[in-house]
């Protein structure tokens, strides 16, 4: 099977889906618990995986909202674009406001896992790999981003396929996110 990270060095904790991270009110991240290990299998460090969606070259040229450009963002509304999966590692979330704890069971944590599998893109049974940096991991995904399918809509779409219920059609994040305030 094909997995974002490797099976043998993250293992999933007992509520595995910990929270939806809402940055700023614009994008939403979908936060894992998961535990790693290194080569020595005694070592084992919690940590949290961060999934999200957007616009390829915003995504990789926007390190902070301040770097936004005015051409990047009308061609992520207006057009096609390419996007990608970006998998962030963290060692603990800060608890502020943005962040909405889920509990979630088993059995929707297995279909939000494939839900964000089967966004991925893939070459011969692989994700695409586009690039990684000392925070994230980019891959390449099925969609393109346009002001249909946004990075909050991708979000809506992986919790409904996970049978955790959400509006329908979620552009803006407060529509994914007010169900679980």
């Amino acid at each position: 099977t094909n997995s974002i990270v490797d099976q043998e060095s993250v293992l999933i904790g007992k509520h595995p889906m910990k929270c939806l991270k809402n940055f700023q009110g614009v994008m939403l991240e979908l936060w894992f618990r998961v535990f790693v290990r290194d080569a020595n299998p005694r070592n084992i460090k919690k940590g949290f995986l961060a999934f999200s969606y957007g616009d390829q070259k915003f995504m990789l040229n926007t390190p902070q909202w301040k770097d936004i450009q005015l051409k990047t963002t009308f061609k992520a509304i207006f057009l096609n674009t390419s996007s990608v999966i970006q998998v962030g590692h963290y060692q603990a979330i800060k608890q502020d406001s943005s962040v909405i704890p889920l509990k979630i069971s088993k059995s929707s944590y297995q279909k939000l896992q494939k839900a964000i599998l089967d966004s991925c893109a893939y070459q011969d049974h692989q994700l695409i790999p586009i690039t990684h940096n000392t925070n994230f991991y980019y891959f390449k995904a099925k969609n393109p981003y346009n002001m249909f399918y946004t990075c909050n809509t991708w979000a809506g779409n992986m919790l409904n396929k996970a049978n955790i219920p959400v509006s329908p059609w979620t552009p803006l994040s407060y529509q994914v996110v007010y169900g679980f305030l």
